[in-house]
């Protein structure tokens, strides 16, 4: 017999995701995303791991451009070889420290989707999970990315709005397992269905980074420590209003 509890949609608990049990078909509202992803960043605080290997790297890489510089400079005058080699290092610098940051938040998003789904979280876990997706999300990534610069560089108010209908590409990618192109359209669609939540879940997002990122001292600490909170905005978000669920999410026939 199956307890009028279990159901969806019923108890207090029916707006999240039950460990064996279908998702439930009561959405969440907005302020209930704001507070489970609260609640996951709470209870699962290795959430934040991901985002400290760019930010490792990011330190280890200044310290050694920062390192050749006072070197080059004690021979004096640096020649055109060793100007560009400064560059290419610099270059590559920035390359791995972006791809990084979408490996972290590839990883991250996948840790949520096992909070929202009751299930062990772990870097671990994480991980395996995800590393099968990692090219496709940085294709993506790179792919969506280029288009909003084109955005921006053409006029403000087209940026905007292909930072808005693209906003979701990660999470088609690491939830649904879209592919490069498949996961843009799949924001759009996202986007184009849940317009006001969206943009709220955006506006705030970006609120939150902004105010936290201009503090001193302190600002880049707290930036990155509110990442995995932001990103489980946009991801409860998805997982809380995609209309079809991935098969991997169904319940198991017992």
């Amino acid at each position: 017999m199956t307890n009028s509890s279990d159901l969806p949609g019923s108890g207090p608990d029916s707006a999240r995701a039950i460990p064996g049990k279908q998702e439930p078909e009561q959405k969440m509202t907005v302020g209930e995303i704001f507070s489970r992803s609260w609640e996951i960043y709470k209870t699962h605080p290795v959430i934040v791991v991901p985002s400290l290997f760019p930010i490792l790297w990011a330190i280890a890489g200044m310290t050694l451009l920062l390192a050749g510089f006072a070197g080059w400079a004690a021979f004096g005058e640096v020649s055109l070889l060793t100007a560009t080699s400064i560059m290419g290092w610099m270059m590559l610098f920035l390359i791995v420290l972006v791809v990084l940051f979408m490996i972290a938040q590839g990883v991250t998003i996948v840790m949520i989707q096992d909070a929202w789904r009751g299930q062990e979280v772990t870097l671990s876990s994480g991980w395996q999970n995800a590393k099968s997706k990692i090219v496709t999300l940085v294709a993506a990534s790179i792919l969506s990315g280029i288009l909003i610069a084109l955005g921006y560089l053409l006029l403000v108010v087209p940026g905007l709005i292909l930072t808005a209908i693209l906003y979701f590409v990660a999470q088609a990618v690491m939830i649904d397992g879209k592919g490069v192109i498949e996961s843009l359209f799949t924001s759009y669609r996202f986007f184009r269905a849940n317009p006001e939540d969206s943009v709220v879940i955006i506006v705030i997002s970006m609120a939150i980074g902004l105010a936290l990122a201009v503090i001193p001292a302190i600002g880049p600490f707290l930036s990155l420590l509110s990442t995995p909170y932001i990103y489980a905005l946009g991801t409860l978000l998805y997982l809380d209003r995609k209309p079809v669920r991935a098969a991997t999410e169904q319940p198991k026939s017992e």
